[in-house]
């Protein structure tokens, strides 16, 4: 005779719930590495664009950009710190949900900077111990080692992915990676 109550026992339950757990354990971190990079490789284009109009404009004015308004690309979409359109100014702000251009809270918050001598840097900032800084090196950068190159550093889970990016896994004076 067959017995009537051929469900699941609480053991063969908890086991599975177990493995459950193990399975998100070890892939939920590697998803959020992920994410990260994909954000990262967002902003990439836009760097790599606005270091090639500092070029441009250096090669034109023999003298470095002091505002994003000289270069021949204006960066669409950004607002100055407080969150107002971008008119004018050697800092641009890209703020996503949540995140807003004078904090980190959740969201990414972007910032660009023209740096001297004729550098354009990034940063991105997932969370206040989770940012990540970026530099763009134009063609023309006296350090023709670093020319045209795009450097990757960071703190918290920044320096991982600054790590993935690149293409050697050793940092430049123990800080940037060479991303390319």
């Amino acid at each position: 005779m067959q017995n009537k109550n051929s469900g699941f026992t609480l053991i063969e339950l908890l086991v599975v719930v177990l493995i459950i757990g193990i399975l998100a354990a070890v892939a939920l971190p590697q998803y959020e590495k992920a994410v990260n990079k994909s954000r990262i490789a967002r902003w990439l284009p836009l760097g790599k664009t606005l270091a090639a109009s500092v070029d441009s404009y250096y090669m034109a004015n023999g003298t470095c950009p002091t505002s994003f308004d000289q270069l021949d690309v204006l960066p669409a979409g950004a607002t100055d710190f407080y969150g107002k359109p971008y008119t004018t100014g050697d800092r641009v702000f890209y703020s996503a949900k949540n995140g807003g251009p004078n904090q980190s809270t959740p969201g990414v918050r972007v910032r660009f900077d023209l740096a001297q001598p004729c550098i354009c840097q990034a940063q991105m900032a997932f969370t206040d111990d989770h940012e990540l800084w970026m530099n763009f090196f134009p063609g023309s950068y006296s350090n023709s080692s670093l020319a045209g190159k795009v450097e990757c550093a960071g703190n918290g889970k920044s320096i991982d992915i600054c790590k993935s990016l690149a293409n050697d896994s050793t940092p430049r004076n123990n800080t940037w990676y060479q991303l390319n």
